[in-house]
């Protein structure tokens, strides 16, 4: 019966947290997305960012293979992260299936080495949402822990170059009473379309 509490707690603290992860919607979105012009997002981009988001720059972040989309998309899943080898040349490809669904290629030297079917959600606002929400508990959240919840988003830029946005959501307690460090950090990432 305790156990079936502590689920009910935890369920109740990620449905009031999924509002909290929110976007900073004073960015005005260069390109809207429809049913219409989603296909516009198909195409081959670079790996690695073209420039950081200013959060990055602030804190003087080091160019490295770990700021990459890969490492983005696949965040908080250990099994599935491939280290990527600075010595060789990486790409991924997205294909717009539907506005429910997105196919993206993984290249290493033009060759295919992982695949994806992520499920996306078309919002009113122009942006294509990752409906997989990458959700990590850290401890036991709000007794001794935290859960970190990050949302993604995606657009185009006036150059066809893809906009990635994501939004980071850190919150967690003491026993209920002491609350820890509560914050969300907004990024923009922007990937250089290749063809």
């Amino acid at each position: 019966m305790k156990k079936r509490k502590a689920h009910y707690l935890i369920l109740i603290l990620i449905i009031f947290l999924q509002s909290c992860a929110s976007f900073n919607n004073s960015i005005p979105n260069p390109k809207t997305l429809t049913k219409n012009n989603l296909a516009e997002l198909n195409g081959k981009y670079e790996m690695m960012y073209l420039e950081f988001d200013s959060i990055s720059k602030a804190y003087k972040t080091q160019k490295s293979n770990y700021w990459n989309f890969f490492a983005q998309v696949d965040k908080n899943y250990k099994k599935e992260m491939i280290k990527l080898d600075s010595l060789n040349n990486y790409h991924f490809e997205i294909f717009s299936i539907s506005p429910k669904k997105l196919r993206i290629k993984y290249l290493e030297n033009g060759k295919v080495f992982k695949e994806k079917i992520l499920k996306t959600e078309l919002k009113n606002d122009g942006y294509l949402y990752f409906k997989k929400k990458n959700l990590k508990f850290v401890g036991l959240p709000y007794i001794f822990g935290r859960i970190d919840l990050t949302k993604t988003r995606l657009t185009l830029d006036e150059n066809k170059n893809l906009i990635l946005d994501i939004s980071n959501l850190s919150s967690g307690a003491a026993l209920f009473v002491v609350f820890l460090n509560s914050k969300t950090d907004r990024y923009r990432k922007i990937l250089k379309r290749v063809k």
